[in-house]
């Protein structure tokens, strides 16, 4: 039997399909993201609104700061503007002298416990215990 020689097959075939494909994936890639836009900002309307609420409540606070109002008309208190309370108690802070603080009182000492006496062992638990009751003749014990 004669071998038939085999002569090696070119391996330009699979190299220009390989980079065929690569070049089309990459080309294909390139055009799904620049033809989907940015993402959507989905925090946007939540953003806005609690801007406005921000706004609303500054607003809320530079009125009650800057205005008179009724704290609690059934006592006759008001509410004053910020600026005008502080030129109304400025000068009457200022005409205090300061005043050291007071002594500081300390917590009460605890009586003191009475001296214990030394006692023979096993003693003291029969000091401490209630006599027994006797029993009446019902037989029920007599406290006393």
């Amino acid at each position: 039997m004669s071998e038939i020689p085999q002569t090696p097959k070119s391996a330009w075939p699979i190299y220009l399909f390989g980079f065929i494909a690569l070049a089309l994936f990459l080309i294909g890639a390139l055009a799904l993201l620049s033809s989907s836009g940015p993402p959507p900002d989905e925090g946007a309307a939540r953003s806005e609104e609690r801007t406005k609420a921000y706004a609303d409540l500054q607003t809320e606070n530079k009125t009650q700061l800057e205005s008179f109002a009724w704290a609690d008309k059934a006592k006759g208190t008001v509410q004053i503007p910020i600026d005008l309370a502080i030129q109304l108690t400025l000068p009457r802070l200022q005409s205090q002298q300061p005043s050291p603080a007071g002594p500081i009182n300390a917590p009460a000492a605890a009586p003191a416990a009475p001296p214990e006496t030394e006692a023979a062992p096993g003693t003291e638990l029969a000091e401490t215990l209630p006599a027994p009751a006797e029993p009446t003749p019902s037989g029920e014990p007599v406290t006393p």
